[in-house]
């Protein structure tokens, strides 16, 4: 009797024990899960002051943002990069000459005291065939009449565009689109100083 009592007394201590240690790890891991609920509460309210902060920066610059990937960024993983880099390059030389030819040779050739007057020919077009038979943004300018002021600010306009793409190799389909519309708008107003191919086609034909 006094033997198997004794065994009993071991085994209540033991399961006593294995109580004991399962209620310490219980609380351990109750301790933890505060803890970090704490931590936690206490990070979240500083984290959102910290992106409302880098929130407003950007929002500001968000501006000066679009108009420098607009105008300046060239970063590419486009094995043509450098060769589009190149052709942007020669293809600002040809329409910088080409601008400046016009800004010189365009008042005496086609302004309004010239040998052939553009207003006179815009008139004309206006009256039989319309403005999109020759589409010209001279249509819409004034002191077309009277002076040669129009010429000149789009020829330096083309002058300073196309010494841009020259000298940066830098351009987006804004620039080249603006580019083409002030070369195609005097070939259209520019008669037989600009049409002569059309000329000799008409000729052969």
């Amino acid at each position: 009797m006094v033997h198997t009592l004794t065994n009993n007394k071991k085994k209540i201590r033991f399961i006593h024990l294995l109580a004991m240690k399962l209620i310490r790890r219980k609380s351990q891991t109750d301790n933890k899960i505060n803890e970090n609920d704490r931590t936690t509460k206490l990070i979240k309210p500083t984290e959102k002051r910290k992106n409302s902060i880098d929130i407003m920066p950007i929002e500001n610059s968000n501006f000066f943002s679009y108009i420098q990937k607009l105008f300046f960024d060239q970063t590419s993983s486009n094995t043509y990069f450098y060769t589009r880099i190149l052709f942007v390059h020669l293809l600002g030389l040809v329409y910088t000459f080409s601008f400046l030819a016009a800004y010189h040779q365009t008042p005496i050739l086609i302004g309004y005291q010239g040998l052939y007057p553009s207003y006179i020919y815009m008139k004309r077009m206006k009256e039989r065939y319309g403005i999109w038979q020759s589409p010209s943004i001279f249509y819409f300018l004034p002191s077309m009449e009277s002076s040669d002021i129009s010429l000149r600010i789009i020829c330096s306009l083309g002058i300073l565009l196309g010494i841009f793409l020259l000298f940066t190799g830098r351009c987006n389909s804004i620039i080249l689109f603006i580019l083409w519309c002030f070369h195609t708008s005097l070939y259209n107003i520019g008669q037989l100083f600009y049409g002569y191919i059309k000329i000799l086609i008409n000729k052969k034909n």
